[in-house]
């Protein structure tokens, strides 16, 4: 099972992301906005963008028994982490082997970007064969997926030992 470095992952990642939302955020500035506030955002540096993610967010893995793989995430999904996140899981969906399972426990914010990311995760999981987990105890996490609907579609349980 190949392990990818999460540098690697997340500077990829995190480039294109930031490029994208601070273009979009751009035009949304308004005109009537102080112009010393204006100036900030519009001269934010990408890098202050990337360093922020990185900050606030990490991926890791590690194996779970026989080629499955538990991917567990700490800090905040959002809009900006959510594609770091989608990009991981995407790496280990074919490697996963019977299993794939993804921690949330250490998760401080759950956006929608995490709903999407776990949603397209498990469509992916489920076209190659592999079953997916989340493990999830807290508020934070529980409460979205339970009032999308989530929980129903996706095996969702309390702790790690409970995926096995």
């Amino acid at each position: 099972m190949r392990t990818a470095p999460p540098d690697r992952v997340v500077t990829a990642d995190v480039a294109c992301a930031e490029t994208q939302l601070v273009s979009s955020l751009r035009p949304l500035i308004p005109a009537r906005l102080d112009p010393a506030v204006a100036t900030v955002l519009e001269e934010t540096p990408v890098s202050t963008v990337r360093n922020q993610v990185i900050e606030r967010f990490a991926v890791t893995d590690h194996p779970n028994g026989p080629g499955s793989v538990v991917i567990t995430v700490h800090g905040e999904v959002d809009l900006l982490s959510g594609p770091l996140l989608h990009a991981r899981l995407q790496e280990h969906i074919h490697e996963a082997g019977p299993d794939l399972v993804v921690d949330l426990t250490a998760v401080r914010h759950f956006g929608s970007s995490g709903l999407t990311t776990l949603m397209a995760a498990w469509n992916a999981t489920v076209i190659a064969g592999v079953a997916f987990r989340v493990v999830a105890r807290t508020r934070t996490v529980l409460h979205p997926l339970r009032i999308t609907g989530v929980d129903r579609i996706v095996d969702v349980v309390p702790d790690l030992t409970t995926t096995s």
